[in-house]
């Protein structure tokens, strides 16, 4: 028969004078969230909403932030209007003969469609009925140069306000605001990079910041706020 197990009487009983160690390297470390106090319980620390959110790409880098000008920090728009353009880089813009009418028919729940297809890219609207569905609200029609690839810019999206950006097959890349009918080119005469452009995304959270592959293996940050400058890539000493 096995011998009952043994109870102590620890009513009067003291606390250890061995006192309390801590598991602490360093005087100055934090305690964790699941550290012990002094009374036994365990003490939990709470982060903050700083500590917790998502840096956006860039923003600790000045090189990477809008510039400020003598108003302020301003969003530059495009400039070059794209019907009346006399560039060489645009052969023909065709806008729809009831193109203002036709947006302001356009609900919020309506589902607009760009796409580039051989030199020409278009933008239709596929909420609106038959036949009207197949005519493009706009169509462009570059001389020379094959659009690969575009995106939307969701952060900047608004009921009258659409970012669109193109890249080519040239290195070329086209910032387009679909409701004003603006443009702006960007690596002009391949000023940055001579490569075509694979894929082309707009960094998330970004009003002006997008990321470009290009075919011959780099990947470049662009700001569609800057003038474009000659690019050099920093190197470290062991050639990386």
């Amino acid at each position: 028969m096995p011998s009952p197990l043994y109870r102590s009487i620890t009513a009067g009983s003291t606390r250890s004078n061995l006192g309390t160690y801590s598991i602490k390297e360093h005087e100055k470390e934090s305690r964790s969230s699941h550290d012990t106090s002094s009374d036994g319980r365990h003490s939990q620390t709470f982060m903050s909403n700083d500590a917790l959110r998502t840096p956006i790409f860039g923003e600790d880098n000045h090189l990477l932030t809008p510039a400020l000008g003598k108003e302020g920090l301003k969003r530059k728009k495009p400039k070059s209007n794209l019907v009346k353009s006399n560039s060489q880089f645009i052969s023909r813009v065709i806008p729809h003969d009831n193109l203002t009418k036709r947006l302001q028919e356009h609900t919020p729940e309506g589902l607009f469609v760009f796409a580039n297809i051989d030199r020409a890219y278009q933008w239709l609207d596929f909420s609106s009925p038959t036949p009207a569905r197949a005519q493009p609200l706009m169509k462009i029609l570059f001389t020379k140069a094959h659009v690969l690839c575009h995106d939307i810019n969701h952060f900047t999206k608004s009921p009258n306000h659409i970012d669109v950006i193109m890249g080519a097959n040239t290195g070329d890349i086209v910032w387009f605001e679909a409701y004003s009918q603006k443009y702006f080119r960007i690596n002009k005469g391949n000023i940055i990079s001579t490569s075509p452009i694979s894929e082309i995304r707009w960094l998330p959270g970004s009003e002006n910041l997008f990321l470009a592959s290009h075919m011959d293996g780099t990947l470049i940050v662009y700001d569609k706020e800057r003038d474009d400058a000659a690019f050099t890539p920093e190197t470290t000493n062991n050639g990386l």
